[in-house]
């Protein structure tokens, strides 16, 4: 792998078939996320030599990434930039900006939605089709952007100027969420989230001051389904989850654990 530096995440393109239909023959692609370079690798049959190029070079180092579909990879970056990058065109589009620095990036359930989690405890559903900024903050507007977040963030009388100059200067920038999450992560840039879309389920680790290790959430409603508590306080956080399924076909969370590898129950 030439020069890839520092490699924070890798994924694969969605494997798309139609029914009633021969599966594709398409090239082996692999997207990793190798400092601020995304680099696109590729074969075209099993036998053949994997061939790489650098497919775009961002502003600052890429965090995280996701194939939204076939031909169009999502990227995060430290500043809390997303952006697009077209496989056909080679453009890269800045998208979205949330409000801190991005943990993970994740399709959600359809190519256009991305489940973002980053620091200071932000994990958000973003719609690439109602991108819009908040140029001018209102307590009395519905979005996530109000009061209750900005004390949140600065609470105190003693930060009363921070948050003004949050509401005035820095949130003109954030793209507005559709769904906002209950998630804790203050500076973490290792927890993972795993979704399952056909179910609507979004899996997230929680950092080292949660008592849980990590939260279930509905990715249609925002409300936690299901919290997994820790087996002691200073238990290590989880760095990898994943949705899989049975022989069955029924979608089971795998996840690392304390040194293992775990199947995560309710029960």
């Amino acid at each position: 792998m030439d020069n890839c530096n520092t490699v924070r995440d890798a994924a694969i393109p969605p494997f798309k078939c139609a029914l009633n239909s021969i599966p594709q023959a398409d090239t082996e692609r692999l997207a990793i996320a190798a400092s601020s370079t995304l680099r696109l690798f590729y074969r075209s049959s099993e036998a053949g030599d994997w061939e790489s190029k650098t497919a775009a070079q961002a502003r600052q180092n890429i965090m995280s990434l996701d194939w939204l579909s076939t031909t169009t990879i999502a990227i995060g970056e430290r500043n809390g930039t997303i952006s697009t990058y077209d496989t056909r065109s080679g453009r890269l589009e800045k998208r979205l900006t949330h409000p801190y620095p991005i943990v993970k990036l994740k399709r959600a359930d359809d190519e256009s939605r991305i489940i973002c989690a980053g620091m200071q405890d932000t994990l958000f559903l973003y719609d690439l089709r109602a991108s819009k900024t908040e140029k001018k903050f209102s307590r009395d507007e519905p979005g996530h952007y109000n009061d209750r977040f900005f004390n949140s963030q600065y609470p105190g009388p003693q930060n009363y100027k921070k948050r003004k100059t949050m509401k005035n200067t820095t949130a003109g920038d954030w793209s507005q969420p559709v769904l906002s999450f209950p998630y804790t992560n203050a500076d973490d840039g290792y927890l993972d989230i795993a979704v399952e879309p056909e179910l609507g389920l979004i899996a997230a680790a929680q950092d080292f001051h949660s008592r849980v290790a990590l939260k279930v959430y509905n990715m249609w409603t925002g409300k936690t389904l299901l919290e997994i508590p820790k087996n002691n306080p200073g238990e290590a956080t989880i760095r990898c989850l994943k949705f899989m399924q049975d022989v069955n076909g029924v979608p089971e969370l795998w996840s690392t654990w304390d040194g293992e590898i775990v199947k995560i129950s309710s029960t």
